[in-house]
């Protein structure tokens, strides 16, 4: 991601080389409640992009943080002897 002085967007590109690098996030996708103005942006700033890359070569990446789920527990049964059993 670039630095958050340079860009506060979740997407962004850079040509290193011959090569023209995309990364687009799929988060916004996810999170539709929050509206689609994100999702409108980055539309908006990918059909921008490509009308200006001269690269031989483009690569896109898709990109949502990393996280960890947890699982609910089942709740446990209280029989007569306590919980579990």
């Amino acid at each position: 991601m670039p630095l958050r002085e340079q860009s506060e967007n979740m997407f962004y590109s850079i040509d290193i080389g011959p090569v023209h690098f995309i990364a687009v996030s799929t988060e916004f996708y996810y999170y539709t409640n929050y509206g689609m103005k994100m999702v409108a942006n980055q539309y908006k700033w990918l059909v921008e992009d490509l009308k200006v890359w001269k690269q031989v070569s483009v690569f896109v990446t898709f990109q949502i943080k990393i996280c960890t789920l947890r699982r609910k527990q089942p709740a446990r049964k209280t029989g007569p002897r306590g919980p579990g059993s």
